[in-house]
């Protein structure tokens, strides 16, 4: 039988991606977001939304295709992005006694940047990946949910 499983986030848990959303945003959109608007985790277009005059408001699938086509797949968007701190130390030590998974709400196309951070920070210590979102095209996308790959 193998290591136990722990499963762990990737954005605020593992990597400090939050002021990358933040500054991707309002270049995208042209406004000026801040931490404080996301903090909550409303969905991305009610924060851009709420910067823009009624005629360019945007819709949650333009966001988030848009999201995904040009962030969420960007190392250039995440060059500044830095580990949680103390991140590297606790995970070096819990894959001694456990298999490490990270379970993440980010779309799969955005794969090699994650695993980008993880190799450069904590190499050999994750062992899976399980992104919930998966652009299927045109503005399509399916979901396995964090619940659903951990009961398996």
């Amino acid at each position: 039988m193998g290591k136990p499983v722990i499963f762990l986030d990737f954005d605020g848990f593992k990597f400090d991606t939050l002021d990358a959303h933040v500054e991707y945003q309002n270049y995208r959109y042209g406004i000026n977001s801040t931490r404080a608007d996301y903090v909550k985790n409303p969905s991305l277009d009610t924060v851009i939304n709420k910067y823009l005059s009624q005629e360019k408001q945007v819709t949650s699938r333009d966001v988030y295709v848009d999201s995904v086509e040009n962030f969420l797949t960007s190392l250039d968007w995440h060059k500044n992005v830095k580990p949680v701190d103390g991140m590297c130390e606790v995970m070096s030590k819990l894959t001694l006694k456990y298999k490490l998974v990270t379970v993440t709400a980010r779309e799969k196309n955005g794969l090699a940047v994650i695993q980008h951070f993880l190799d450069t920070y904590i190499p050999n210590c994750v062992s899976e990946i399980h992104c919930v979102w998966e652009h299927a095209g045109n503005g399509i996308f399916n979901a396995h949910s964090k619940r659903d790959f951990i009961k398996k």
